[in-house]
């Protein structure tokens, strides 16, 4: 591990990343751990903040974690950022994209239940790649 100012690793040296106390936030997401994410104060941490490529929203997407994504929605994490390096690439998603092309039904739910916009996403498309019939009723169940 470099350390650029003596032996002591940066106060914001967190799992190899040196970047902001956002990334602990990433990690209790990951770690699906509510208590944790309900201890960082609103406003005082940037809940939409990217731990390498993906918002705090994103990892519990991924792990298809439908009350720690009711959770940061309720805190105000933004359903309509893009994922990856470059938001702006093609090959990014929004959260309800990812959730359809990851199967993640559970987190679908709550992301339709706080009004996600189906109709301007590619959600319909993974879903039918995936060849998730219950994943495709419940977005035309919701469009």
């Amino acid at each position: 591990m470099f350390l650029p100012h003596g032996n002591t690793p940066h106060p914001d040296y967190v799992g190899g990343i040196i970047g902001t106390q956002n990334n602990t936030i990433q990690q209790a997401a990951a770690n699906d751990d509510l208590a944790k994410v309900c201890e960082f104060p609103d406003g005082r941490v940037d809940i939409d903040s990217r731990h390498q490529v993906k918002a705090v929203l994103y990892q519990a997407i991924c792990d298809d974690s439908s009350t720690m994504v009711r959770l940061l929605l309720f805190r105000g994490a933004d359903n309509s950022l893009r994922d990856g390096w470059d938001p702006d690439w093609p090959d990014s998603f929004t959260a309800v994209e990812n959730a359809a092309r990851l199967s993640a039904r559970a987190t679908m739910q709550e992301l339709l239940a706080h009004g996600v916009n189906v109709e301007d996403s590619n959600a319909v498309y993974f879903a039918a790649s995936e060849s998730d019939a219950e994943m495709l009723k419940l977005l035309f169940d919701n469009t």
